[in-house]
This record gives structure tokens, C-alpha cells and sequence, in this order.
């Protein structure tokens, strides 16, 4: 099934499977103090995949160019948002799927919670360990974070003592876990 969506004030089709086309279209410039009309044909957009994994297609409006993702123009023509939801998402978490039936509208903190990125950010969290200079351990903290904040310092520079680029940071030996 295709169907059109208005995007910057373009139409382009846009199938449930993900493919995307431009409308033919008629534009009319000027040349030598003459009206010039140019007749473009509609044509399959080539999808390129974004730093993030996204598909997105690019086209043009007048002399500029407009780069939209695939899945937010299959979702905007073929799934429903009464809700008016700010996010798409995947349902099979492949980005590469812009099929209609994988993709469904939701908050932006359902997105992050379904992929999982919730849980990637604690695992990466680290316990960071403060010791005196001659390596006594002083205290345990949850984070570089929280040790940053306990001594009111930048939380790079715990983290360059933790991985030995600095000897002290703020009068103390730093280390991660619960090494000493």
C-alpha cells in the first residue's frame, strides 16, 4: 500500500514496506529574463544509513535539501497517534526495519526503556574507591559522579585518577572498585 505525506511542504509517497518516492512535479525558474518551466519525474528515493543506524532519504525543496528518517514517514503515513506521541519505535529494535507493522509511537522515555539503554548507562556506572596518599581507603562511592561531587570537584578528573593519567586528584589517590 502507498500512500502520500506532506513533509516540509513536499509530498512524497511512502509504501508500509519502507520504500520512499518523490511526486512528479513542475518548477518554474527564470532564465535570460524568461520564464523557464522544468517538469521532474517522480523516482525511488536510495535510503543511507545515518551514524546512528537509521535509515534516511534526502530530496529536495526549491534550491534546498531536506534529509528525513524513513521510519518516521512510514509511522506518520501508516500507524495511528491519537495520543500524539513524540517518538517512533521499533518493535524488533532492528533500525533497518521500517516495515508499518514493527513500528509503533511512544514517549521518548518507553523508547529508551524498550532498547534497553537504561540498563547499558548503570552497567557502565563504575564504583570509584578514595584513598589517602599513603593508600589508605577513606571512602566508597556509587559513581565518579557522586565522588566529584562529595570532594566539589570536575568528575574528568577522578576519572584520570581512577585510570592512572593522574597521580591525586583533590589531595587524593583515586581507583575504581574496590581495588586499593
Amino acid at each position: 500500500m502507498i500512500r502520500p505525506v506532506s513533509i516540509y511542504g513536499v509530498t512524497v509517497l511512502v509504501s508500509d514496506a519502507g520504500e520512499v518516492w518523490t511526486t512528479s512535479r513542475t518548477v518554474t525558474t527564470e532564465r535570460c529574463g524568461r520564464p523557464f518551466t522544468t517538469t521532474y519525474g517522480g523516482r525511488k528515493l536510495k535510503p543511507r544509513v545515518d551514524r546512528d543506524g537509521y535509515l534516511r532519504v534526502r530530496f529536495s525543496i526549491g534550491s534546498r535539501r531536506a534529509l528525513c528518517a524513513v521510519h518516521r514517514l512510514v509511522a506518520t503515513a501508516f500507524v495511528d497517534n491519537p495520543d500524539d506521541l513524540p517518538c517512533v519505535n521499533h518493535k524488533n529494535e532492528r533500525k533497518d526495519d521500517n516495515r508499518s507493522c514493527n513500528l509503533e509511537w511512544c514517549t521518548v522515555g518507553y523508547n529508551n526503556h524498550y532498547n534497553g539503554r537504561y540498563d547499558r548507562v548503570r552497567r557502565r556506572v563504575k564504583r570509584v574507591v578514595m584513598l589517602s596518599a599513603d593508600g589508605e581507603v577513606l571512602k566508597t562511592f556509587g559513581s565518579v559522579k557522586c565522588a566529584a561531587a562529595y570532594v566539589h570537584g570536575n568528575p574528568s578528573n577522578i576519572g584520570n585518577a581512577c585510570y592512572g593519567r593522574l597521580a591525586t586528584a583533590y589531595g587524593y589517590k583515586w581507583r575504581f572498585g574496590d581495588e586499593h
